[in-house]
């Protein structure tokens, strides 16, 4: 671990620290027998981007032709461990794409997102205003780390923790899209907060996440060697008799819901429903969905309440909506088979599921994400971070 940086009245030195804070951070945890190199991670991504735009996989038309940055950047989690590596997918200087993969096998897949047309992050100025905050509320403070971080996956901010005079610790944490800063507390359906995604992780997780990460690694093989005996993936595979017979039967179906990013903090749930909405041709606000939505508590909303908007009469109508507190990714694929999208949410944030992708390495969903605000975001997850869903029925 590198030594902490004190911060005194000197300008110079506080110019320094800011300098300092963007490049990869100090003070992050060792690395453990599972961590994969930024290397080897490269090879993923470049075996994966490789494989969806020879098989004119829907949305990675783009790509064809793109090359991915070699120097990524580096993603942690709130508890100080590398997470994920987040790769710039380039054409002509211009950034087409982002992809996260991970640091670290446990934590599964190893592509964990494709995203397309990606909104730029306003990094170097999130990880000064982290410092900066930290100063300003802890005046003689040392800064023991400054780095990006998925505090509320899959939200990026950055985080620097703090030491005040008195030898105690804090996280300051700001959003790398707005610039606003994150309450240091554990998110709840109606608060906005941040959580651990390796906290999150049981016994069992591991595990599993290591086979599935092993399968993602024989296949990247077999996709380098298939282009170096200038043969189809598919051929290579079964010539070498690798994973089970019927792995290329690939399945895929996407639904045209339109994108629209939240316009408060805690409305992702409000614009997860106008997409959906709108999808059935129903055009209403958020304002308007977060009126039928709220108890009147304010904040953001439960699972119950959202469920009020998709049942009611005054809503979207549809009465045999439900919720799903143990998804599966064949509930998913069941769903979009009968063109309906769902809403599909991970720890404390609601998206939409408007297709899925498999071809059994791994099985990814597609999603409309209502984050960042005003905006929004489109990408294929990994199957995994899925915690809840609601099924928007007749």
């Amino acid at each position: 671990m590198k030594p902490s940086i004190k911060l005194g009245l000197c300008t110079l030195l506080v110019s320094l620290l800011l300098i300092s804070a963007i490049v990869p951070a100090m003070g992050a945890q060792p690395e453990d027998k599972n961590s994969v190199s930024v290397e080897k991670t490269l090879e993923h991504a470049n075996a994966y981007t490789m494989y969806f735009t020879a098989e004119n996989t829907p949305g990675f038309e783009k790509w064809n032709g793109a090359s991915i940055d070699p120097k990524p950047l580096e993603l942690y989690d709130i508890n100080g461990t590398k997470l994920y590596y987040l790769f710039s997918v380039k054409k002509e200087e211009n950034v087409i794409g982002k992809m996260k993969v991970g640091a670290n096998k446990k934590l599964g897949a190893s592509v964990l997102t494709f995203e397309f047309n990606p909104i730029p992050m306003k990094v170097e100025e999130a990880l000064k205003k982290s410092i900066e905050i930290g100063m300003e509320e802890y005046p003689n403070c040392e800064i023991s780390s400054t780095v990006m971080v998925l505090y509320s996956y899959p939200k990026i901010g950055a985080m620097s923790v703090v030491i005040d005079s008195r030898g105690e610790m804090h996280r300051i944490i700001v959003d790398a899209h707005t610039l606003e800063t994150v309450p240091d507390k554990k998110i709840t359906e109606t608060e906005n907060g941040i959580w651990s995604v390796y906290e999150q992780l049981s016994d069992i997780d591991v595990d599993d996440n290591i086979k599935k990460w092993n399968d993602c690694d024989k296949f990247t093989e077999a996709i380098k060697n298939a282009n170096k005996e200038g043969i189809s993936t598919s051929e290579y595979i079964a010539k070498n008799q690798i994973f089970r017979p019927d792995y290329t039967k690939t399945s895929s179906k996407f639904l045209n819901v339109p994108l629209y990013g939240g316009e408060t903090t805690f409305y992702c749930a409000p614009a997860t429903a106008q997409m959906i909405a709108a999808y059935y041709g129903v055009q209403h606000t958020q304002d308007y969905i977060y009126g039928i939505m709220d108890d009147g508590s304010g904040g953001g909303c439960t699972i119950a309440e959202q469920l009020t908007y998709y049942k009611s009469s005054d809503g979207l109508n549809k009465k045999g909506s439900k919720e799903d507190t143990s998804p599966q990714y064949s509930e998913a694929v069941s769903e979009i088979d009968h063109s309906r999208p769902l809403r599909c949410g991970v720890t404390g944030h609601a998206r939409v599921c408007t297709g899925y992708l498999d071809n059994g390495y791994p099985a990814y969903l597609a999603i409309n994400d209502p984050s960042p605000l005003g905006q929004g975001s489109q990408y294929l997850e990994a199957w995994g971070s899925v915690v809840n869903y609601i099924y928007v029925r007749d």
